[in-house]
């Protein structure tokens, strides 16, 4: 993993919600994807501060999908995106009240939990949401076949290796790297391991769509090989490498 911040926004930053009630955060990041990146966000209403939850209470499956992002004025959230801490498993901190929105963003409950996770860090956006990837070279034979070396998926300010195998009872995803660089094809037996072992990588579907980032030993994309890119991809060279976006290139004015 590693990582690429575009712009740092100030710190404690307050976000619009509803009247007096705001979600602050720490820091706010601009990830190299468009999107933003939300760090120690919390929920405050008058003079009351409180982290937000995130799991499930009293048999509730609590998901902050949209709820946190668009109380934050934000679109989307980027489904994957969330991390937490659970201070339940220190026994030496008691029980704390957490803050729990609804799916419009305002406040359904604050409520008192040891066992419950806090959040520390998630990915919202606005609009429609950009696929980035960089990779160390890319090389167009006469043929029009892209071999893609070393690609690697932004998520926010984090880029991650992504994996050469399948998950569990899931299908290996060739094809569907090819599709998530926005290709429409995949040059058969072309994909090489990578010679790099990062602890966290990316999986993929067969359709390129994200599963989830995942700490194992499975190998990883050295190089690969696509061809047809679709209208909406652009790759474009810079100094740390070649970017390819499968969507409308990201903006930071």
């Amino acid at each position: 993993m590693k990582k690429h911040i575009v712009t740092l926004l100030v710190l404690l930053n307050s976000l619009s919600i509803y009247g007096l009630e705001t979600i602050n955060v720490k820091e706010m990041e601009r990830g190299v994807d468009g999107s933003f990146v939300l760090i120690e966000p919390e929920f405050v209403t008058g003079s009351s501060r409180y982290p937000l939850g995130y799991g499930i209470y009293q048999g509730r499956y609590r998901s902050p999908r949209e709820d946190i992002c668009r109380a934050a004025g934000f679109d989307s959230f980027l489904v994957g995106s969330v991390e937490h801490e659970n201070p339940g498993f220190d026994t030496t901190i008691g029980a704390i009240e957490r803050a729990y929105l609804k799916p419009d963003g305002r406040l359904d409950e604050i409520v008192m939990s040891k066992n419950e996770y806090s959040i520390t860090k998630l990915i919202c956006y606005n609009g429609d949401y950009t696929k980035t990837y960089i990779a160390d070279d890319i090389e167009l034979d006469s043929k029009g076949i892209y071999t893609i070396i070393n690609p690697r998926m932004f998520r926010g300010t984090n880029s991650f290796e992504i994996s050469k195998v399948g998950l569990a009872r899931l299908p290996n995803p060739t094809d569907g790297i090819c599709n998530a660089m926005g290709f429409s094809g995949y040059l058969e037996g072309s994909i090489k391991t990578g010679n790099n072992h990062p602890e966290e990588k990316v999986y993929l579907r067969e359709d390129g769509e994200f599963i989830a980032i995942v700490r194992n030993s499975d190998k990883t994309v050295g190089s690969i090989s696509c061809y047809d890119p679709l209208k909406s991809t652009s790759v474009v060279e810079k100094d740390d490498g070649v970017y390819i976006y499968n969507g409308e290139i990201p903006s930071f004015e």
